[in-house]
Formats: C-alpha cells, structure tokens, sequence
C-alpha cells in the first residue's frame, strides 16, 4: 500500500499525448484576471432559486469559478508563473469564503420558502466535489501554498463536508444513482488526504463503502445505466476515481463484482453510430467519456468504453469537475486510442428491461422498467430508431435543470410526458410516475435477420391495468423494416405517437424522411394523422423545433392496431 504522497507523486503527465488538454488550459489561464476572476457569487442568485426555482443565474457563476480554479490548478502542475501562482491562491481563499459550496436546489429551504437553512453545512454533489479538489490541492501544492492558506483550506473541508458527514446520515448514502458515487467517493478521498489513520477516518470510510455499494445496487448484471449515459461518466466516473486511490492507499479492490464487465462495456452498447449515445431518460444524446476513464478501465479490464480520436476536450464538462479533468491528464494514454474494439449486436438488457440492435449504420432500442426510475421519464415501451446520421425517431432529453423540475411539476414538462414520448395516448391517459406503473419483457425470439420482442405495458396505463395489453416491435433487418403492434385484449380508444426532430413529408399513407431513405407506412383508412410541431429548450437552453406524429384511431372496436417503418439500404443522397 501506498502513502497519500506516494499516490500523487506516481501522476505523470502524460506529454506529448495530453498536449493538446494542455493547450486549451493555457489558452483559458490567458483570460484570467485577479478582476474577473474572484467576485463571489451574488445573492441574487441564491434569490433567484427562491423566487422562482431558477437554478441557472447563480450556477453559471459558480461553474465558472470551479472552471477558473480548475484550470489553474491544471496549468501550475506543468507550468510555474509567478502572476498565475499568486492568482491561484486567491481563487482557492475566495473559495473558501463562499456561502455555500453546495447548490441552492440542493440545500433546505425554510417552511415560509423565504430562506435557506444549514447552506454553510449542507453536503450535496458540489459540496464534496470542492472539498475533494481543494483536498487533492493540499497535496499537489504542499510545499508551495502558503501554510496560512493550507490551514484555512483544510479548516474548511473538515468544517463544511467531513464535520457533517460525520454527524448525522445522508440521504445519498442509500441511493442507488449517481450521488452515492460522487459524494461519498469525493468525501472518501477528502477523507483519505487530511485524516490521519484514526476512528474518524475508519469510519468514515466504512460508510463511503458502504454507499459505493448502494451505487452498484443501481446497476444489473446486464451493466446497464437507467439515468442514461451521462450519468454513467458521472457517477461511474467518481466511483473510480475513489476506488483507484482506495485500491492503492487502503488496498481494497472495489472492482470485484462480476457485473463490473458489463457495467465498463455499456457504453459500448448505447453508442449511435452517428458517435452520440442513445438518450433515455435525462441523458443528451452528446456525451463524453473522458479519456482518462477510458485508460483506467483499459487498463483494469481490457475493455475500451469508448472510441478516442483524441485526449478529451478540457471544456468537454460544462462543470470543470476536477475528478474528470485531473484523471484526464494523468491517466489518458495513446495506447488506449488505438484498442479500441466497436461492439455490434442484439443485447437483451434482462434487468433494465431494455432491447439495443446496434450496427455500424443502423440502431434500435426500446425500453421497459418502470415510472420510478433515477432521473425518470414515463415511457414505457419507448423506443428510438436511426442511422449513421442520427436518429429519425427520437428522445427529447431533458430540460434546463429547475426546482419544479424535480419538484411535483416535472410530469409537466414535454420532455417527461408520455405524451411526447414514441408510445400509446389511451382514450386520452398518459402514462402515470410511480413505480407500480411499469412494463416488462414477455417474450423474446431471435431468428437470423430477425427480432422479435414483446413488452407486457398493461401496467403502464391506469386504463388497462384490468387488462392485457402488448406492444411487440418485430426488426427484420434483412427486409429493412420494424414493425410495430400493439395488441389489447378489450377495446380502447387508441391513439399513437412518435417524436422526431426531423419534420417529415406527408403522404397520404406514408411519412417519409431524407427524400424517402425512411419511411412510415400507416392504414388511412384506420388512422387519422396530426402533426404536431413544438419549440422546446434543452438542457443547454438552447431552443429546437420537434415533432410529434399523432396516429388517431377511427375504429374504437379495434384490438391490434400496426404501423411499419421501413428504411433503404445505404444513405439517400439529398
């Protein structure tokens, strides 16, 4: 095993494989300015979130502190500059001095709404997040900050993240998502630099274990991350980071469950050929592994998670999350770029009850589960579909992040409704949030060319939950055609909905895209067809025109009802 001081002092920078990162830091230090740089966030930002839940006013001043410090502490490690030096240690006290390290819509609001409570010591991700960077700061620059300013950093971990840690239990410690793994691992490395052997260190590491364990209750054997890609470099991500260090200074190996296989290989499997990943629940379709997590888990299984052109981008995180950018210049190897191995296939994910048919130019997936998932959407027996230019039948994600968000209007927002979501609209009920609301595999047959899978969603709708009702997507690839049908067993006003980004042209029984490249085929004389056309933001705030195809039922007596889509092989020219 290994000291803390041994542990760091085995980090290289990896030249000239990282010069690129290198460079992108530097072009940023360029901006920096002791005037520009150290204001602290204004309350009305804190106002804000109480006013009216808006998140955005006072995070996009506290990421870009967390991108300023980042930086610095990135560039010092390679680069000495006296002005840049000097700027860092200011940065690191102006830190020290803020309010609160952990978010406004992560910290207790008083009964009347007007304040908050307990912000010095509230421990959320963004709180153990600082306190692991400044942590690992104490280290890396120990015989160069002032011993003034290591104090008054260290007073501050213990008195805002480990202090009260210690003293009460936390909610994240029992979830099974993204918060087990990047709070108690970031407390566990905090823990692990500034805590000398002792009780307090024990135990503390006893129950960062023990969360690190709830987190991997989160994922099946099959590997699979219900809260979508971009929670798995999140919490997949800081669960390394402290495993790595746990493994080496405590020399437990936290990697010993068999699903780790399939959990690293995941990727893999959501990865669209156009290079983004498939976007079920609130995860974006653009997403980034960084490169040093693709080395360690090269180099702990042998298992590239996701193909490397290049060392990731610094600006990759619109968080500046020191855990992935540090790794990343520490960890990130060229070897990794050139092993990595594209996996294709049919993956019948059994535990998240998912279905992916992934090719080189082709990829389909749909999903069961149910209503109560981390990070949830109601869309139940979902699906997406596309090519190598992305997806034709979509996911629209996830908003800008707010309190009514994740409050008891988020079943308001298009994005989680399963009303904009590619299933069924039944005689005007969407799909309820719960767990009890939920769908599972029923039958699954795979022939050559051909795929058959049988979703049971007669719990998904209130209206059928006395019933049987099936949805069964049957991909015959040789032919180039899914065919979709949904089968009740008592008749049901029946509606049907697809969402697409891409707006279609209309024909009198076909949609078609890409001037014919993929076509929906429907019954005129059983559907009556709307199309609906909706501007929305996403989570960047950025505004996008979707589409939601509406297939209205003419025969309220009916039982099965089949829509086929059909693609041509090779891309259309336009």
């Amino acid at each position: 095993m290994k000291s803390i001081e041994e542990y760091f002092s085995g980090h290289r920078i990896n030249q000239p494989y990282t010069k690129v990162f290198q460079d992108e830091v530097e072009q940023h230090i360029k901006t920096l300015t002791s005037d520009k740089t150290l204001l602290l966030p204004k309350f009305e930002g804190y106002l804000a979130y109480l006013e009216d839940g808006n998140r955005k006013q006072l995070e996009d001043v506290y990421f870009k502190r967390r991108k300023d410090a980042t930086s610095l502490a990135l560039y010092l490690q390679w680069e000495q500059n006296e002005e840049k030096w000097r700027l860092f240690e200011e940065m690191l006290f102006s830190i020290c001095q803020e309010y609160s390290w952990a978010l406004p819509a992560h910290i207790r609001i008083n009964g009347e709404k007007n304040s908050y409570t307990d912000a010095y010591e509230t421990v959320d991700l963004f709180a153990s997040e600082t306190a692991h960077f400044l942590a690992e700061c104490t280290v890396l620059f120990k015989n160069k900050l002032t011993p003034a300013l290591l104090s008054i950093m260290k007073t501050e971990i213990q008195r805002r993240v480990l202090i009260p840690f210690v003293n009460r239990e936390w909610k994240f410690e029992r979830l099974t998502n993204n918060w087990s793994a990047v709070c108690a691992g970031s407390i566990g490395m905090a823990a692990m630099i500034l805590l000398e052997d002792g009780e307090t260190r024990h135990r503390i590491l006893q129950r960062v274990e023990k969360a690190m364990e709830c987190f991997l209750q989160g994922y099946g054997e099959d590997g699979a991350c219900v809260e979508g890609m971009g929670y798995w470099v999140y919490g997949v991500g800081y669960y390394s980071y402290f495993a790595d260090m746990y493994e080496q200074v405590e020399g437990k190996d936290l990697f010993t469950a068999s699903k780790w296989r399939n959990i690293a290989a995941f990727p893999l499997k959501a990865m669209l050929p156009s290079g983004n990943y498939l976007p079920f629940s609130d995860s974006p379709e653009k997403v980034s592994i960084p490169s040093g997590l693709n080395a360690f888990f090269f180099k702990k299984f042998g298992i590239v998670p996701a193909q490397e052109t290049a060392v990731t981008d610094f600006h990759f995180d619109h968080c500046y999350r020191w855990g992935h950018l540090s790794r990343i210049l520490w960890w990130s190897k060229q070897e990794v770029r050139d092993s990595f191995q594209q996996l294709n296939g049919e993956f019948i994910l059994d535990d998240a009850k998912w279905v992916i048919v992934k090719q080189p130019d082709f990829y389909f997936a749909a999903k069961g589960g149910h209503n109560d998932e981390s990070h949830n959407h109601n869309d139940l027996g979902h699906f997406v579909l596309g090519d190598a230019k992305g997806l034709v039948f979509d996911d629209l994600g996830a908003p800008v992040y707010t309190a009514d968000y994740f409050g008891e209007k988020r079943y308001e927002f298009v994005h989680t409704r399963s009303f904009f979501h590619s299933v069924p609209y039944l005689d005007h009920q969407e799909q309820r949030e719960g767990r009890d609301y939920q769908s599972s595999i029923e039958e699954i047959s795979q022939e050559p060319g051909r795929l058959s899978v049988v979703y049971d969603l007669h719990k998904a709708y209130s209206i059928t939950k006395d019933s049987q009702f099936t949805r069964t997507y049957t991909l015959a690839a040789g032919e180039r055609e899914l065919r979709i049908k949904d089968a009740f067993t008592q008749p049901i006003p029946y509606e049907t909905h697809f969402i697409t980004r891409i707006k279609p042209d209309v024909f009198s029984e076909t949609l078609s895209w890409n001037h014919g490249q993929w076509t929906l085929h429907f019954d005129k004389e059983l559907f009556m067809f709307e199309l609906e056309e909706l501007e929305i933001s996403n989570h960047f705030g950025e505004k996008e025109t979707v589409f939601n195809l509406k297939f209205i039922s003419k025969d309220h007596n009916r039982l099965e009802f089949d829509i086929k889509v059909s693609w041509l092989d090779g891309e259309k020219d336009e």
